[in-house]
């Protein structure tokens, strides 16, 4: 859709609500159009090529359009990334192991900004690995992509309270790890 398509000014819960209301198509494709780039880069950090990381955004939206019905309002965004993380998990369990979604050099602690210039991969893929699945999910979640805890409630299925465990003790754990490794304090 381009600008004149009139839908610059509207959100997406109001694309969402005309598209579930008229069946226009051209609702739910401006939805595809904002938020596509984003969901390709996302599954992108799942598998290790970017052919099939838009294979998953396209069976992101997929699902999101046959299973519209099931979408209740109130943050779109976070919905597709719920998808898109479930597409994604399921795509790496069946065709081994889960790693580049995980190993990101951009995790950092919140509070060791003067350690980005440092980072190495191979440091925080080390770090990473000793880490539980859910802390690294929700670290990556709430620092990468600046999800908020509801966010990444609706992206992940975790109740709020683990989601704030996860990446509280995962922080802290990620401190630590870190320390370790790298010998650097924050």
């Amino acid at each position: 859709m381009s600008d004149g398509d009139g839908f610059e000014n509207l959100g997406d819960d109001t694309l969402a609500e005309r598209f579930r209301s008229s069946g226009g198509q051209a609702y739910f494709a401006e939805l595809v159009r904002r938020h596509g780039s984003a969901i390709q880069r996302y599954c992108r950090r799942f598998v290790p090529d970017a052919a099939l990381a838009e294979d998953l955004a396209q069976e992101t939206f997929l699902r999101a359009f046959t299973h519209f019905h099931q979408y209740q309002g109130g943050n779109f965004k976070a919905w597709l990334y719920r998808i898109a993380f479930t597409v994604s998990l399921n795509r790496s369990k069946s065709s081994g192991p889960q790693t580049s979604a995980l190993e990101s050099p951009e995790l950092l602690s919140h509070s060791e900004d003067f350690v980005r210039d440092l980072l190495t991969k191979a440091d925080v893929r080390a770090v990473l690995a000793e880490m539980t699945v859910p802390q690294r999910v929700c670290l990556k979640l709430f620092y990468i992509q600046g999800l908020s805890y509801r966010e990444i409630v609706t992206a992940t299925s975790y109740s709020e309270k683990e989601v704030k465990s996860h990446i509280q003790n995962g922080g802290r754990r990620f401190e630590i790890l870190w320390e370790k490794r790298t010998g650097l304090k924050r």
